[in-house]
């Protein structure tokens, strides 16, 4: 069974992109996920964007509170070099709590996994930081660090960009009804494929900027 990934956050607002050159050339690395906040700053919920496991959770000493988990089905990809169904990866850093534990089961309709914040070194203003990963064997590797931390390892690239995973649930199917939007005081460090997916019927849905 392919499964649709909706949006971790049921009102998502982009705020810097995947591999967007300007986050590099200010931050010094490459930005290998999406960060995003709720629209108004006051629903820090996060929830599963797929059926996943829980395969490391706790506070790592560079990305701060996170949470990796592996897909249980075969995730559609909607668009990009990786367009298909395939099992995905999925790592979560800076959040504030967590309210699962390895081992767990956990999807869209379940009660929420954790809360985002501002932990770890790139903290800063409160925000999820979300990587979708398609190699299932190594789950906590990620081409974000260029050494290893005690949760977070040092990898190779084989990312996608969220977006071309992520679906908005615009009527509610599989939860909360979710908004897309996008920070316009980010400006270039959100491009336009940042700002464009689908809903769960396959309609093109276009973040607005706020």
């Amino acid at each position: 069974m392919t499964e649709k990934a909706i949006l971790p956050l049921n009102n998502a607002r982009i705020t810097a992109g995947y591999k967007n050159a300007l986050y590099r050339q200010k931050m010094g690395f490459q930005h290998f996920g999406t960060d995003m906040a709720d629209l108004n700053r006051k629903d820090f919920a996060v929830y599963a964007p797929f059926k996943m496991k829980v395969v490391a959770v706790g506070y790592d000493n560079l990305m701060g509170g996170s949470l990796i988990a592996v897909s249980e089905n075969p995730i559609d990809v909607h668009y990009g070099p990786k367009k298909g169904a395939r099992r995905l990866v999925v790592r979560m850093a800076h959040l504030a709590k967590t309210f699962v534990k390895v081992g767990d089961i956990v999807a869209p309709e379940d009660t929420k996994i954790a809360d985002y914040g501002s932990t770890g070194k790139y903290g800063g203003s409160a925000h999820l930081h979300i990587e979708i990963d398609t190699d299932i064997n190594y789950p906590q590797y990620s081409p974000t660090l260029s050494r290893s931390s005690n949760i977070w390892k040092a990898g190779r690239d084989s990312t996608v960009n969220p977006m071309d995973v992520f679906k908005v649930d615009a009527s509610g199917q599989r939860g909360y009804k979710q908004s897309l939007s996008h920070a316009k005081a980010s400006g270039a460090w959100v491009q336009p494929d940042d700002k464009t997916t689908v809903d769960l019927d396959g309609k093109i849905v276009r973040a607005k900027g706020v």
